[in-house]
């Protein structure tokens, strides 16, 4: 069977996000076999209309939509998906140009890299991959052409933007090819318009130099460091970051400590989510100690010692449009200082003081994350009273 070169190749269409919100919401579901067949014919027809040589190569077309967080993935497993499909089709007397399509049985995609990934929400970036296969270099050279057509040129049919929004059900402001190269080149440049240039550090040296180790650092204090596929990052604690971390040299009047802890929180979890979604596994760990990774949705400090006159307080730290930072408990004569590490880290966090300090306790919900200035140190809320 004669070996195949590829060459990555996307749909990108810029949808209208109403859809995907309010009432009658819903995300574009994958087309079954005789759909995905004329999804194929549809690219196809475009794809020969613009660069004709490609009738000399396959064209393997999924027949999903997905957000680019899951297209750009280390090792594109998409596109390897793809690839997989195209070499199995090959014949043993030599190789046969034809289109081949990808299609879902009961909203299933075949491959568990193609299904479009439902925890991801739908985003007004909709992508369809197309993998183009043959012979090294015609397909390097119809690379290089399409490099620099699709600028130009590279616009859907009007007859294969109205037939993708039927298929889909969604609604295309514009739709046009596009290469993985311009895709990555989006997302450098999205990244670098909202001062986030470490995280496209750290992304494209997973995508691109596996092999490579890279170590980050924010204006805020975070820490990443990539290496052996694995990406960690110390975990800093209120405490620990405003004494021992980067939080050590702010002042810590006029609550100028909580509204630090809350931007180094910020960029933590917003790189944490970005990371996750482009499928790197992310690590978190004590300070200088990243051979110890959490493996709770959440992280609990003890402070034993406490004046105990059997008063049960909870109050739960908030900054803003980030929710709760942080849930401190005064319990017998301890104090412990919760943090969710995770989304779903809160609900494990309320489920366990429910079981521990059941519906006595007083709850307090200040606004604003508490400390004792001079000690730098979380605190409960002192309005709601001493422990």
């Amino acid at each position: 069977m004669t070996a195949l070169s590829h060459y990555e190749v996307l749909v990108g269409m810029e949808t209208d996000a109403t859809i995907y919100h309010g009432q009658g919401a819903h995300n574009p579901r994958p087309l079954d076999k005789a759909g995905a067949e004329q999804l194929a014919a549809h690219l196809g027809a475009d794809l020969a209309a613009l660069i004709p040589e490609i009738s000399k190569c396959t064209v393997t077309v999924a027949a999903g939509l997905y957000d680019q967080t899951q297209v750009l993935r280390p090792g594109f497993p998409m596109f390897s998906a793809l690839g997989d499909f195209a070499e199995s089709s090959g014949q043993a007397d030599g190789f046969r140009p034809k289109l081949l399509s990808i299609g879902a049985s009961g909203g299933q995609m075949p491959d568990p890299s193609l299904q479009p990934d439902p925890d991801i929400p739908a985003s007004v970036l909709q992508l369809a991959p197309l993998l183009i296969s043959g012979e090294e270099s015609l397909v390097k050279e119809l690379g290089n052409s399409m490099e620099h057509l699709f600028l130009e040129q590279g616009q859907l049919s009007p007859n294969t933007s109205m037939w993708l929004q039927q298929a889909f059900d969604i609604k295309i402001i514009h739709g046009r090819f596009m290469t993985l190269v311009d895709l990555t080149a989006m997302l450098h440049l999205q990244l670098d318009s909202f001062s986030f240039t470490p995280l496209w550090e750290l992304i494209e040296c997973a995508l691109f130099q596996p092999g490579q180790a890279l170590e980050i650092k924010t204006g805020e204090g975070n820490s990443f460091h990539y290496r052996d596929g694995i990406i960690y990052s110390p975990f800093y604690s209120f405490d620990t970051w405003a004494n021992n971390g980067p939080g050590s040299g702010l002042d810590a009047a006029k609550h100028r400590l909580g509204k630090g802890y809350a931007d180094w929180t910020r960029i933590q979890r917003q790189y944490l989510m970005t990371l996750r979604s482009h499928g790197l596994e992310v690590r978190q760990h004590p300070p200088g100690q990243p051979d110890r990774p959490a493996t709770e949705r959440f992280f609990v400090e003890v402070k034993e010692g406490l004046d105990s006159r059997g008063d049960l307080t909870i109050t739960e730290h908030n900054a803003g449009e980030l929710g709760t930072v942080a849930v401190t408990a005064i319990h017998a004569g301890r104090q412990y200082n919760y943090y969710p590490l995770t989304p779903a880290g809160l609900n494990d966090i309320h489920s366990l003081l429910r079981d521990r300090m059941g519906s006595n306790a007083a709850l307090s919900f200040p606004g604003y994350i508490c400390y004792e200035e001079q000690s730098r140190t979380l605190t409960h809320d002192p309005e709601a009273g001493p422990p």
